[in-house]
């Protein structure tokens, strides 16, 4: 499912999937990187003192269908940048 922090509107659907057992994976969750030119989310970021993709990440995260979330990292530096959404969705 395309899930992000702009596109929220599948979240009942999702949670009603996963309370049956569905197993939910989230694809575009950086919203194809908008989310890193996102002035609210910038300044929400640096405010918590996190990168903006972990923030954008964990509010992913951080939803009660527990999704499986596909980043779309693509060097080691990015990897260890959105792994920081593990700690902020906590």
């Amino acid at each position: 499912a395309t899930y992000n922090v702009f596109e929220q509107a599948p979240g009942s659907s999702l949670t009603a999937a996963h309370a049956q057992g569905c197993t939910i994976i989230v694809k575009e969750a950086m919203a194809n990187g908008r989310v890193l030119s996102n002035a609210a989310l910038l300044k929400h970021a640096a405010e918590i003192d996190c990168s903006p993709d972990a923030l954008a990440l964990a509010c992913v995260l951080a939803q009660p269908f527990e999704p499986h979330v596909l980043s779309g990292a693509v060097t080691a530096d990015q990897v260890a940048s959105n792994l920081g959404a593990l700690a902020v969705a906590d």
